[in-house]
């Protein structure tokens, strides 16, 4: 009896694809990638490595230890930032990785400071500034007052200045002007410190804000993975399709309950098709009852609750035989996380994201690098 775990492929020439296009919507800027989170799901040691081959050289995590992950694999040149910082005792270890703290408080700010003088230290520093969002970053008075300390910020190579935006999906919200001249304002008075100081506010939706809010270099995350910013069109390709393997095929009269807690009641004789993958493959339970696969093009509905380890879906209505064995596409091109995350009253950023570990990653396009990651070979074409 079939008992695959999900098949998740993820095609790195549409990856590349997509980061170009950000690249030439970003003009002048330099284009970044954001690949924390295990690069939303996909795989942060193959997707960075294709990111580099199409000229990324800029990458942001979240953590020190994803940080020094994503070191291991990928050239010096390519810079990693981490968007948490540097807490306390872990500098050394920045420096010995040449991995960029994005300092986010005045605290951290203070401290990484005072240590300059007590180890060595990374050859540069990002900082990062609140102008609305309200999350992580100094307040406008906190960076002013840590600008009085140029000799300490210059020995720490500080050369870099970011913010956030938090309303880019939404183009005419008032906050994300405001978030930009307050941004610009702070970095005019910095760049009088710091003439060649760069600086960095857009995400994967500020990118297509307009040019005003490129400055030196962009960072998209869910764009260059195919998830929809939060615009009427997805200006991006699917990189990712989520495939789920038929355990058991039955047929069950009318009136017949399936899974847990009897959600969902036949109303005729249905054709039902168990898969493997659930909740513990990172798929939500609310899509019970809720969502759409394919079958050769054809929509099926799920039916019932979503268990730890099978779904079932209605194939009733196909023309096509199946057998045990055969696939059901619950992510892909025509169905995209966006759609799913919808019925599943989440955002498309989450479904990448709770991809398990025990979904089988194959990659399309693997170019120069390793031909195995985790066990699972690449398919190239």
């Amino acid at each position: 009896m079939p008992s695959s775990h999900p098949r998740l492929r993820i095609n790195l020439n549409t990856l590349r694809a997509n980061y170009a296009a950000l690249q030439r919507r970003a003009a002048r800027a330099q284009c970044g990638a954001v690949v924390k989170a295990n690069a939303y799901g996909l795989g942060m040691r193959p997707v960075a490595q294709a990111l580099f081959e199409q000229g990324c050289r800029e990458f942001f995590v979240a953590s020190l230890a994803e940080a020094l992950e994503l070191r291991a694999v990928l050239p010096l040149a390519g810079r990693i930032l981490v968007l948490q910082g540097c807490e306390a005792g872990d500098e050394s270890e920045f420096a010995r990785a040449a991995i960029t703290p994005v300092l986010i408080s005045l605290p951290m700010a203070e401290r990484y400071l005072g240590n300059l003088a007590k180890g060595p230290m990374p050859a540069s520093c990002a900082i990062k500034l609140n102008t609305g969002m309200n999350r992580l970053g100094l307040d406008l008075p906190e960076f002013t007052y840590l600008l009085k300390r140029p000799e300490a910020l210059h020995q720490a190579g500080f050369n870099l200045l970011i913010s956030h935006l938090a309303c880019a999906d939404q183009p005419q919200h008032p906050l994300n002007s405001q978030q930009l001249q307050g941004f610009q304002g702070a970095l005019g008075h910095a760049k009088a410190l710091f003439p060649s100081l760069r600086a960095s506010l857009a995400n994967s939706a500020g990118i297509y804000l307009g040019p005003e809010f490129h400055f030196d270099l962009v960072r998209p995350g869910a764009a260059l993975y195919g998830i929809n910013p939060g615009f009427p069109r997805n200006p991006t390709d699917a990189v990712a399709s989520l495939a789920l393997q038929i355990m058991q095929l039955r047929s069950v009269p009318a009136g017949s309950a399936v899974g847990y807690g009897a959600s969902y009641l036949a109303s005729s004789e249905r054709r039902l098709a168990t898969v493997c993958g659930g909740y513990a493959d990172g798929l939500l339970r609310a899509f019970g009852n809720r969502v759409e696969a394919l079958v050769g093009g054809c929509p099926v509905p799920m039916v019932g609750r979503v268990s730890m380890d099978s779904l079932v879906f209605d194939v009733t209505d196909l023309q096509q035989p199946l057998v045990a064995g055969d696939w059901i596409e619950l992510l892909g091109a025509d169905n995209s996380a966006d759609a799913l995350a919808l019925a599943g009253g989440t955002i498309g950023y989450e479904i990448y994201a709770r991809l398990g570990e025990r979904c089988q990653r194959e990659y399309l396009g693997q170019r120069g690098f390793d031909a195995i990651v985790g066990g699972v070979d690449f398919v190239a074409n």
